[in-house]
């Protein structure tokens, strides 16, 4: 599942490449045996998006309305696996910090990022699986490793995700951090 919006910056092109190439993969397969691929959530780019899949010939993919704040952590715990596309920009390079991937990591479930960065939360929680962005072979190949797992596995690189964030973004921990840099700040300041 992705949830968020659906804009040109969210590259949810590559997501639905990858949801083709899953579909090739699992041909031999029932479609209740299949992998389904949800896309939650609205945006400029949501018609040419639904374009894209059905020129694809995606039978493993539905598009459904965004939902209200109140109910994405519901509506993420209905998933196997999350996933974010983000794409190869320099901008990501030195991190991310998407509120998805926090909504993510709450959830308890896998997830699957494209992500060329030196900061990867994903890999820093242990939290699921990081690829090359732009490359929707190499996020099919992830989705399809993580299907495979056993799914005791699979919880318990959600819960990696869960643990990080209640130990590393919590309140608590966030305004230790912040009163710490602004400590140093000011001591550098009054030794100028």
């Amino acid at each position: 599942m992705y949830a968020g919006a659906h804009g040109v910056a969210n590259n949810l092109d590559n997501l639905l490449r990858a949801a083709a190439l899953v579909q090739t993969a699992e041909s031999s397969l029932t479609p209740s045996q299949q992998t389904r691929f949800l896309l939650v959530g609205d945006g400029k780019n949501k018609a040419a998006l639904m374009a894209l899949a059905a020129e694809l010939g995606l039978s493993n993919t539905e598009f459904r309305p965004a939902v209200p704040k109140a109910a994405v952590h519901g509506t993420l715990q209905s998933a196997d696996v999350l996933a974010l596309p983000v794409p190869d920009k320099a901008i990501y390079r030195h991190g991310i910090s998407p509120n998805k991937l926090f909504d993510y990591f709450a959830a308890g479930r896998p997830v699957v990022i494209a992500l060329h960065s030196e900061h990867d939360p994903v890999r820093a929680a242990g939290a699921g699986v990081t690829v090359q962005p732009d490359q929707p072979e190499a996020m099919a190949d992830a989705i399809l490793k993580l299907r495979a797992l056993d799914p005791a596995d699979r919880t318990a690189m959600g819960m990696s995700g869960r643990d990080f964030v209640a130990a590393n973004h919590n309140i608590d921990h966030l305004a230790l951090s912040l009163e710490a840099v602004l400590a140093r700040v000011m001591s550098a300041r009054q030794h100028q």
